[in-house]
């Protein structure tokens, strides 16, 4: 019994072979066609770092700039000084939650696609974030082409518009 603990892989050779099948299964999603993030920013705000890594790697490897941030106040401070295109923010963090970051940021002028990420499917938090400007919801688990594909429709849409 022991021989085959010693043979087993540890853990952090584990996290090395997830983390080499994600980039794996980003590397085989992009587009025949090419990129479509091509000089387009977007903020990433979550206090769930390795969600943040996982979804920096699948919006990069479709052309998107990425910045993250861990919780609502530096993401403010990252709309601020980079401008992004478009934002991605969890609803449940400390120190500003998602629908303070996004009644913020309106209150300020910002326009860019703000998509709230929850793990609560409340109606009542659904149509309080719509309230606060949000553009979208999409509730976790999900799954990050689905996450793309609405940033991209938003986006095409909001240039329409401009």
């Amino acid at each position: 019994m022991s021989e085959n603990c010693a043979n087993s892989p540890s853990k952090n050779e584990k996290i090395a072979d997830i983390k080499k099948a994600i980039l794996n299964v980003v590397d085989s999603s992009n587009r025949e066609f090419g990129a479509i993030g091509k000089n387009i920013r977007g903020l990433l705000i979550d206090d769930d770092e390795k969600l943040l890594w996982i979804l920096t790697k699948y919006f990069e490897s479709d052309g998107f700039e990425i910045i993250t941030a861990t919780n609502g106040v530096h993401g403010i401070d990252a709309i601020h000084q980079r401008n992004p295109d478009f934002v991605i923010c969890d609803y449940v963090m400390n120190e500003k939650n998602g629908l303070h970051v996004c009644k913020q940021i309106r209150s300020e002028g910002y326009q860019m696609p703000f998509i709230i990420l929850t793990a609560n499917i409340s109606h009542e938090d659904h149509l309080e974030g719509y309230r606060a400007g949000a553009d979208d919801y999409v509730t976790k688990p999900f799954d990050p082409g689905i996450l793309l594909e609405k940033v991209s429709a938003l986006l095409k849409r909001s240039k329409q518009g401009a």
